[in-house]
């Protein structure tokens, strides 16, 4: 009996792991800029580091969120009261969270879904 009741508070806490962090994560996001460039970055609201801006590896960027306008060496996501956004001083035109598949052993290939943002409404999770 002893062992069922471990085995019970075991797979509880693994799941409440597991939803913890999936509320937590990093958010996913695909920005299209004035420029034409496309650039994925990595939000998080406790986030300290950021990509320098010389980052060539090809993945999510760490991005640093500001609503000061201050020049940065790192990747920085600045907003204002007026809701324009911008990446390292270029406007953000279009924004797309990625949410990433789960894996699962039936199927090798991870799909990603890409939803369209509403930027003021996503903004608003990180004030």
């Amino acid at each position: 009996m002893v062992k069922i009741i471990e085995i019970a508070a075991t797979m509880i806490i693994v799941v409440l792991g597991s939803k913890i962090e999936e509320y937590y994560k990093s958010d996913l996001v695909e920005l299209h800029l004035l420029n034409g460039n496309i650039t994925y970055v990595k939000l998080n609201k406790g986030n300290n580091y950021s990509c320098p801006k010389t980052c060539s590896a090809i993945h999510f960027h760490d991005a640093l969120i500001s609503e000061d306008n201050a020049i940065d060496q790192n990747y920085t996501l600045t907003y204002n009261k007026e809701d324009n956004i911008s990446l390292n001083g270029v406007d953000v035109i279009n924004a797309f969270e990625i949410i990433e598949a789960k894996k699962s052993k039936k199927n090798k290939v991870q799909k990603n879904q890409r939803n369209q943002l509403d930027i003021k409404n996503f903004m608003n999770k990180y004030n």
